[in-house]
């Protein structure tokens, strides 16, 4: 089973992590959800995740915060990145984000085909030995 985990804002996780995981089978897909940045870091260094879903906006510890916490630990910064957000996201964002994530996904526009295809190929991509 390949650990997947989201990190998302505490009143709206619930209900986000409850959609998206619905389109993942259960059977293939063991999914670890922390509730804010924080718990996220410490989720990520804890169980080291074969992927991570991150949404960018969050109290205290935003996803970028989230970010860049995990690509300057050396246990974690090899861990594939989707960013999913209602955020717009900037010119100068996207740059910023381009080089650290494996994706970047709006959630209006995230379909259960356009989800699940991502997280497959990047687990394919990034697969461990």
């Amino acid at each position: 089973m390949c650990p997947v985990y989201f990190v998302n804002y505490v009143r709206v996780a619930h209900k986000a992590i409850k959609i998206v995981t619905s389109y993942l089978p259960e059977q293939q897909y063991e999914i670890l959800s922390a509730f804010g940045g924080a718990d996220g870091i410490e989720l990520a260094r804890a169980e080291k995740p074969d992927l991570i879903v991150l949404d960018l906006m969050m109290p205290e510890v935003s996803g970028f915060d989230v970010l860049t916490a995990l690509k300057q630990d050396s246990e974690t910064r090899n861990i594939p990145v989707i960013i999913l957000t209602a955020k717009i996201l900037s010119q100068k964002e996207r740059q910023r984000l381009q080089h650290q994530v494996a994706s970047i996904a709006e959630k209006g526009n995230a379909s259960r085909e356009l989800l699940t295809g991502e997280i497959e190929r990047i687990l394919l991509r990034y697969r461990k030995p």
